[in-house]
């Protein structure tokens, strides 16, 4: 999957609240990790369209391969995914001290997701029926632009 970009001006957006201590060491970046071609594809674009490079990940797996190289400020975690969970790669990611800052706001559809999203120790969690918008309210919070 190719990184998309639509431009960075900038810090935070309207009201939006940041946390310099987290958004200081990341570059303006999303991972976007989803198994489903189309709902990647559609958070990629939305996020590019509000100014991010934007990388997406098929499972986590590859997400943890992408990770390593280009540090973004936020990731965008599926819980329901195969070859590798939403879960274990949060635990992967966890456990690696080059990863674990990396703020993930779990975006599924997946049973008792926003319990699971806050077990896994996510900073937000946004059910797949809810608007883009809301997820991009999140991204704002962590990431500069």
């Amino acid at each position: 999957m190719a990184t998309r970009s639509a431009g960075a001006h900038g810090y935070c957006v309207g009201r939006i609240r940041c946390n310099p201590s987290i958004v200081a060491y990341h570059h303006p970046s999303a991972l976007i990790i989803d198994d489903n071609d189309d709902v990647r594809e559609v958070l990629e674009y939305f996020v590019a369209m509000a100014g991010y490079t934007v990388t997406g990940a098929r499972n986590g797996r590859e997400a943890l391969e992408k990770l390593r190289s280009i540090h973004p400020c936020i990731i965008t975690l599926d819980l329901m995914m195969p070859d590798m969970t939403g879960v274990d790669f949060r635990n992967a990611q966890l456990a690696d001290e080059t990863l674990r800052d990396v703020p993930v706001v779990v975006y599924s559809a997946a049973f008792n997701g926003a319990k699971t999203a806050a077990r896994i120790g996510a900073v937000a969690f946004v059910e797949k029926s809810q608007s883009v918008n809301d997820l991009l309210q999140v991204i704002r919070q962590y990431c500069l632009k």
